[in-house]
């Protein structure tokens, strides 16, 4: 999974998480052979091949078992980019020279250089119990979040939702805006292809409730003296059968009437 914040005035921040299969990994590999090489590759709008970045994380090593009993590797890594829409590509390199393919997938941070009012990625993250103290997580606004690479919900999780809003207009060093949450259904078979995400934007996802009504929708009010203000929820979807489902966010600024929107998918599992 790939998620963007903004930075500073100049540059973003892309967090890369990944979620690998340990149990099928270590089959593979000897036991003293297991340190691996985790490398993602960027290309910036042009796509020009020259002047691709690369980053790497070294040492991934040892798992983490599930409520399944199965194992997992989990990390986390952070990059710093200039603002531009960018196409990843995440592969895992280990000493058996094979590569194995994580996910390809496009991020976009373009949208910062604009001076409207605009909307981060959507995180969905787990609360981070001491029994997963030692997964690697995101840290924003001094907060610890684990993401949710494969954004399942599973039974008895609670959806949590972490969100950055940008270019708040202030009346006396204070923020005033509306957040809506909107859940939809999303049938597996109206899911567009990774092109047809990139090239029709968000604009795709916000339009695909437009025939049906949500199933959870949620309304708060906040002040905030931040700029950027750091919103935080959790929703309760014991309501929502199994299923693939759209969360939109919508932000109404109160004071200058402005309104963003950011969407994104996810996965409810009944199963046990």
């Amino acid at each position: 999974d790939a998620v963007s914040f903004k930075n500073n005035s100049l540059s973003s921040s892309v967090y890369l998480t990944a979620k690998i299969d340990a149990d099928s990994l270590f089959k593979a590999l000897d036991a003293d052979r297991i340190d691996c090489l985790m490398r993602g590759v960027f290309f910036d709008a042009r796509w020009d091949e020259a002047d691709r970045f690369l980053d790497s994380i070294p040492g991934l090593v040892g798992g983490r078992p599930d409520a399944a009993g199965e194992q997992w590797l989990h990390y986390v890594k952070e990059i710093m980019l200039p603002f531009d829409v960018y196409q990843i590509s995440c592969a895992l390199f280990d000493p058996a020279a094979s590569v194995r393919g994580i996910f390809n997938s496009t991020v976009s941070s373009i949208r910062y250089l604009s001076d409207s009012l605009t909307a981060s990625d959507i995180l969905l993250f787990r609360r981070p119990p001491s029994s997963l103290a030692g997964l690697s997580a995101i840290e924003r606004a001094g907060r610890r979040f684990v993401p949710l690479p494969d954004r399942v919900i599973g039974p008895g999780d609670k959806l949590n939702i972490y969100l950055e809003l940008y270019n708040l207009v202030q009346h006396r060093s204070l923020s005033e805006y509306e957040v809506s949450y909107f859940i939809f259904d999303y049938p597996e078979e109206t899911r567009p292809s990774l092109w047809t995400w990139f090239t029709k934007g968000i604009t795709w996802l916000l339009g695909v409730e437009m025939d049906q009504d949500p199933c959870v929708v949620q309304t708060v009010s906040r002040k905030s003296p931040e700029r950027p203000a750091r919103e935080i929820m959790t929703i309760n979807i014991d309501t929502l059968q199994t299923g693939r489902y759209l969360l939109r966010v919508s932000v109404l600024d109160k004071y200058s009437g402005a309104r963003a929107e950011v969407a994104t998918v996810f996965i409810r599992n009944q199963e046990s």
